[in-house]
């Protein structure tokens, strides 16, 4: 095989390698972290002022796994019954997600595991005490049952 045949040969290989990466990846799914990216954006300081909010409460959510996935309130709180937004986001699957509410909710929310998989989940937590939206993220982790 002389020079010319080898390069014939490189190149050929090389292109074929190309195709089936552009078709390999034309069958990837992928997933945004919200269908409203773009609103999302655009209301992000007041996403920040709810989040420094829920942090000048002093003490964080507790989140337990029990017979079911348990929510703490803050100690700060104390024993007010809020309504309460539950947002749960698989970031590898939206399908996953959860957006569960809650009114007149008192501590601790229980989520049963029947609504939920094993995995990693995003917790978004949002209620309002007069008026003024608190919000906490956090990552969980979902156990089997």
């Amino acid at each position: 095989m002389n020079f010319g045949h080898k390069v014939a040969v490189g190149y050929t290989s090389f292109v074929i390698m190309i195709i089936g990466l552009v078709i390999f990846s034309f069958k990837q799914d992928f997933y945004l972290e919200s269908e409203d990216y773009y609103e999302k954006e655009v209301n992000f300081s007041e996403e920040m002022g709810a989040i420094n909010n829920f942090k000048s409460l002093g003490t964080d959510l507790k989140v337990e796994s029990k017979s079911a996935l348990e929510i703490h309130f803050p100690d700060s709180i104390g024993k007010d019954t809020l309504d309460v937004d539950v947002i749960l986001k698989r970031p590898d699957n939206s399908i996953f997600d959860r957006d569960l509410a809650f009114e007149n909710a008192t501590s601790p929310i229980t989520i049963p595991y029947d609504s939920l998989i094993q995995g990693i989940y995003n917790l978004e937590f949002t209620f309002q005490i007069n008026d003024q939206p608190f919000l906490r993220k956090k990552g969980i982790y979902v156990s089997p049952r």
